[in-house]
């Protein structure tokens, strides 16, 4: 775990309904759809995917954000 931002991916199954056209809408925005199949066996596997990016809260971010607070904490203490 490092960098800055955090990543989450996982797969939203296709026997996912939604309540209205809107929400699907809505949905086909938010989800990625990969086809890692095969050409020369005229395969298909499908995948429908929710992707979403975090930034500043991966694990250098989060590390940096901790040090700060406890540099800030012994600055105050020690005046």
């Amino acid at each position: 775990m490092g960098g800055v931002s955090t990543q989450i991916a996982y797969e939203v199954p296709k026997t996912v309904s939604f309540a209205s056209s809107q929400q699907e809408e809505v949905a086909k925005n938010l989800l990625a759809e990969f086809n890692l199949g095969c050409d020369v066996h005229q395969t298909e596997h499908v995948y429908r995917v929710y992707v979403a990016t975090f930034l500043g809260f991966g694990g250098n971010a989060a590390r940096q954000r901790y040090e700060d607070k406890i540099f800030a904490n012994t600055v105050q203490k020690n005046r």
